[in-house]
């Protein structure tokens, strides 16, 4: 598609090996495996929905260490945030109605606006500022920090 817009060879080049190189380089956020963990251990249903392209798809689930079913990639499920059918998919996975859902995301555009479609609740996930842990604090105003963030023993083992 690229030589169709006649963009020099060079430069394509030089697209793909940034591309390839990012993907070899997938790495979830530091706490992500410990707080997917605690939430598989406290019983709570979540999915990934994920506006990534292909190449991606399987970096991703392998770097978090999750089988592929938990993921609503929008490059197979055909919506893309904001649009909030894959929001709708992965709660209908779950068996879960909106008012039950709390989306956490990066991107006020893409996912706060796609859980505000989906009539969910969200969390604006600014990296500065907070962390996963900080996201379960808002969902039910009871801080949910000392029950659910592991212990520095649990993170050691």
């Amino acid at each position: 598609m690229l030589r169709t817009f006649r963009i020099p060879e060079e430069l394509i080049q030089a697209s793909v090996k940034k591309m390839e190189l990012e993907i070899k380089n997938v790495q979830p956020f530091p706490e992500a495996l410990a707080f997917l963990q605690r939430l598989d251990e406290r019983g709570i249903p979540w999915r990934i929905v994920s506006n990534v392209s292909t190449p991606y798809c399987a970096p991703v689930t392998k770097a978090l260490g999750i089988p592929d079913e938990k993921c609503f990639f929008s490059c197979r499920e055909g919506f893309f945030k904001p649009a909030p059918q894959g929001l709708e998919m992965a709660a209908e996975s779950m068996g879960l109605t909106p008012g039950d859902i709390m989306v956490i995301g990066t991107s006020k555009r893409l996912d706060v606006d796609a859980a505000m479609y989906a009539r969910m609740s969200s969390f604006f996930l600014n990296r500065r500022q907070a962390d996963l842990w900080d996201a379960l604090d808002s969902f039910d105003g009871k801080p949910m920090r000392n029950r659910m963030r592991p212990s520095e023993s649990d993170l050691s083992r």
